[in-house]
């Protein structure tokens, strides 16, 4: 239990930001956003001081380490046990529900994995396609119709599109050709002088 004790922290820190009732938030100026901002603060004062982790002795990081899991079959069948386990599939449903895309909780869930020690970054590429079907099904399977990217689908544009907003535009006389002004020549510059 203890080893997979990382992602549970992984999955609750995510969800902090979700709160489900709207009257929870804080304003600024108010002691709850104070002490929110201030906690905020600290926590990043907390982070490592740039080249600290060239002065700490190799293979002491869980990434520097051999991977728990080499093979996709046993790794897919740790994620998808953890999450389907209720905690976790309640507050992955809850982040897709507010409009979190699979590619986000994949690459998230995925990194987080390989910085465990897990799995390498190469297992973790392998691993993308088979965890965002995993997470497609539970939020389908739910009830949700989860988004898949934070980019939003490219509208056609063709060529015969483009002539006919202009021609319109063009009709409407809401663009009204120009004539191109007549350019003076005054004095010639000192190269064009002989």
């Amino acid at each position: 239990m203890a080893e997979t004790s990382g992602l549970d922290d992984l999955f609750s820190s995510l969800t902090e930001e979700i709160q489900e009732d709207p009257e929870e938030t804080s304003v600024v100026g108010t002691p709850e956003f104070d002490e929110k901002a201030q906690a905020s603060n600290l926590r990043h004062m907390d982070a490592p001081i740039p080249g600290q982790s060239l002065t700490a002795p190799p293979g002491e990081a869980p990434y520097e380490r051999p991977p728990e899991y080499t093979q996709i079959e046993p790794a897919m069948d740790f994620l998808v046990n953890k999450i389907m386990m209720a905690p976790t599939q309640t507050k992955m449903l809850r982040m897709m529900d507010a409009g979190v895309p699979i590619s986000a909780l994949m690459e998230i869930i995925l990194m987080h994995g390989a910085q465990e020690g897990k799995w390498s970054i190469d297992l973790a590429l392998a691993l993308s396609e088979p965890l965002a079907v995993v997470l497609y099904s539970l939020g389908n399977n739910a009830g949700i119709k989860p988004k898949l990217t934070f980019k939003p689908k490219p509208q056609e544009t063709s060529t015969k599109n483009i002539r006919k907003i202009f021609k319109e535009e063009a009709e409407s006389n809401r663009i009204k050709p120009q004539e191109a002004p007549e350019i003076e020549i005054k004095k010639p510059g000192l190269l064009a002088r002989g």
